[in-house]
């Protein structure tokens, strides 16, 4: 059995190789998805993850708006969990600094 944060990490690496970013959301949307039809207790560490890199994928698209909406509601999700993984914040925070950069 795969550990869910790992699958988050392939999706968003295969994710990169998408020429097309709305490709690459719409792969990542799935893939939360087939997260979510796990019914797993440890999901949202994982679809926090892929969310903060649809985030930078709209934020490389010039759609700010989306890209704040998606971040505000990852720090939500991430501030009501406890015993969250470093990889998973560090891409948050990359992607918020990013965010912050492009303003």
């Amino acid at each position: 059995k795969i550990n869910l944060l790992k699958l988050a990490h392939f999706a968003v690496v295969v994710s990169r190789q998408y020429p097309e970013k709305e490709a690459a959301v719409s792969y990542l949307e799935g893939v939360i998805e087939k997260l979510r039809a796990t019914k797993e207790s440890r999901i949202n560490e994982p679809i926090s993850y892929i969310e903060t890199q649809i985030a930078l994928f709209k934020l490389e698209q010039g759609d700010q708006k989306e890209c704040k909406k998606i971040l505000e509601d990852v720090k939500s999700s991430l501030d009501s969990m406890t015993d969250i993984d470093p990889s998973v914040y560090a891409n948050f925070f990359w992607v918020s600094s990013q965010y912050h950069k492009f303003r």
